[in-house]
């Protein structure tokens, strides 16, 4: 790694690595579902501004706008609410490591359903090493008989599934699109979605907006949706795609230390294993032989 790239990686890491404690202070008083989607009509209008400033043309062909709706769907709005719900019973920094297993699922769907990807035993010796990962996290959890917050690893496992498809998806999506106008129909699309579920879930009048959350959204829309993923990739554009995906190894470490000082969570030596072997397999696989 250059050093003109390390700098960038520990922002980038350091930012996003704050997602999940700012969830968690949000959802203390703004409903799971509210709050989602929120954060996707702060971040879509965000978006819509830069564009506006940008004048760029909001026009994209019928077929691509059909496809990013229904990746929106998919990588946006469902892997958000499973994780969001999710953290209701669940450590920020817990949050962080189970969804760093998503390189893992993205590689076994690549080899089924895309057939991009060679399998071999060094593959699936690092996909166990994963899953046992995981369930090592799990294992006391198990143990204890904690449902609630076994339902809450269980939504956001699911969570890294779908993110796993999501990246599949995405690379479908035409090269000639705007990367900022596919990232406004994106989030754009999520709001609009997520509608009908803050609705069912009476998301707003189980929301009494404490300031310390609705800072958190503001943020979470702002900071985190739009700007930190236009850095992202901005980076990606100067680095490469391999060197920048390297900021998700590193995310999980700034995500317990943020929980540990600012939430108080407690830190477990399954935590500390189980997180060491899913980020050990998901870097070996995405790396190779």
């Amino acid at each position: 790694m250059s050093k003109k790239y390390i700098p960038t990686l520990l922002i980038l890491a350091s930012l996003w690595g704050s997602d999940y404690m700012f969830i968690k202070i949000g959802i203390s008083s703004i409903h799971p579902s509210l709050f989602t989607s929120l954060r996707f009509l702060i971040a879509s209008i965000v978006f819509f501004v830069f564009l506006k400033i940008k004048k760029a043309s909001f026009k994209i062909p019928l077929k691509d706008l059909l496809f990013i709706f229904f990746i929106s769907l998919i990588d946006v709005y469902l892997p958000q609410i499973l994780t969001t719900t999710g953290e209701k019973t669940v450590a920020s920094g817990i949050t962080s490591v189970i969804l760093s297993s998503s390189p893992i699922f993205t590689f076994i769907f690549a080899y089924f359903f895309l057939k991009e990807e060679k399998i071999n035993f060094y593959k699936i010796f690092f996909v166990i090493l994963g899953f046992l990962g995981v369930f090592i996290i799990f294992y006391k959890e198990l143990l204890n008989n904690n449902e609630f917050v076994i339902t809450g690893f269980i939504l956001i496992l699911l969570a890294s599934i779908a993110y796993a498809i999501g990246i599949i998806l995405l690379k479908k999506i035409n090269s000639k699109i705007n990367v900022h106008l596919s990232c406004f129909y994106l989030v754009l699309f999520a709001f609009f979605i997520s509608i009908p579920f803050t609705i069912l879930s009476n998301g707003v009048t189980n929301s009494n907006f404490k300031i310390s959350s609705v800072l958190a959204l503001f943020y979470d829309g702002i900071v985190l949706q739009a700007f930190t993923y236009s850095f992202f990739l901005n980076a990606v554009r100067i680095f490469g795609a391999s060197r920048t995906a390297y900021v998700g190894y590193f995310m999980p470490i700034f995500s317990i230390i943020y929980g540990a000082i600012f939430l108080k969570e407690v830190l477990t030596i399954n935590i500390f294993v189980g997180g060491a072997l899913i980020l050990l397999s998901a870097y070996f696989i995405e790396k190779g032989s």
